[in-house]
């Protein structure tokens, strides 16, 4: 088990077991945003896809030693990884995703952002970003700081949504800063002194349903405010015949990425980089 107290001597263990700091730093996230995500994280095929996606290009690339998952928001990528056998550190500055993080049984969780928490240089073995990095203004700066504090040859993963052109009202509400695709992702990674162990697009069935109901609408001016329900009945949207759709759609992608072999477009990107 990851010994907190020896990678940070900010961080503190308070009665309800979370490693906290003293400072609060604001984060581009909508307050509200881990309890409606926690309403539909079980049973939307969209996380829970995401989630064997992610599982896969860790098999296939393996931390040495456990993972933080930063700006992990409900935990549910961390309990997943942590059933399938990994050991997770969840770092998560929001109340609300804490909660449920502890409710999932995540066994460590670090309730701070990643800058604040202020880990020791080269002291983690791996870490990842899923659907974080987006988020962050300074994207070249956070990953300059994850470099330093992983240890020598330590793992990075990140998910991220992909394409610019891809952008919408909802990446607005969620406090979506950046898209990204490949070719960019990799070079923001190279320029913080990362090499690329593998890349692939995913969800590619999302493309153009994204593009003609969301972005197109978007970039005209027709769409200017979220429909939180609109969204979330996106995610689950509990129609048999999606299900039949989407579902071989789905088994393709992860039996392809267990393979190590790229997809070649998608509405969401993944890596696993190493540090030199």
């Amino acid at each position: 088990m990851a010994d907190i107290n020896e990678i940070s001597v900010k961080l503190k263990q308070g009665r309800d077991g979370v490693w906290h700091s003293s400072n609060k730093i604001s984060v581009s996230y909508p307050v509200d945003g881990n309890l409606w995500c926690g309403q539909v994280e079980d049973r939307s095929y969209w996380f829970i896809h995401r989630n064997r996606v992610i599982r896969e290009v860790l098999r296939k690339f393996p931390p040495k030693g456990w993972v933080a998952d930063i700006g992990g928001g409900n935990g549910f990528v961390a309990q997943f990884l942590q059933k399938s056998g990994y050991e997770m550190v969840l770092v998560e500055p929001g109340e609300d995703g804490i909660r449920l993080a502890q409710q999932r049984g995540i066994r460590q969780i670090v309730g701070t952002t990643l800058q604040d928490a202020e880990f020791q240089p080269n002291s983690i073995p791996a870490a990842g970003l899923f659907d974080t990095l987006e988020h962050i203004r300074d994207d070249l700066g956070i990953l300059k700081d994850l470099h330093g504090i992983l240890k020598p040859g330590g793992r990075l993963y990140i998910t991220v949504p992909s394409y610019q052109g891809l952008r919408s009202v909802e990446d607005d509400y969620v406090g979506h800063v950046h898209r990204y695709s490949r070719k960019a992702l990799i070079r923001i990674l190279d320029q913080a002194g990362f090499v690329m162990d593998y890349s692939s697009y995913f969800f590619t069935f999302l493309i153009f349903p994204i593009f003609f109901l969301r972005s197109l609408p978007y970039h005209l001016g027709l769409v200017k405010k979220f429909d939180e329900k609109w969204f979330i009945r996106q995610l689950d949207p509990e129609s048999p015949f999606l299900d039949r759709l989407v579902y071989p759609l789905i088994n393709w992608e992860v039996k392809r990425i267990a393979g190590t072999r790229s997809i070649v477009f998608g509405s969401s990107l993944i890596v696993a980089a190493s540090k030199k």
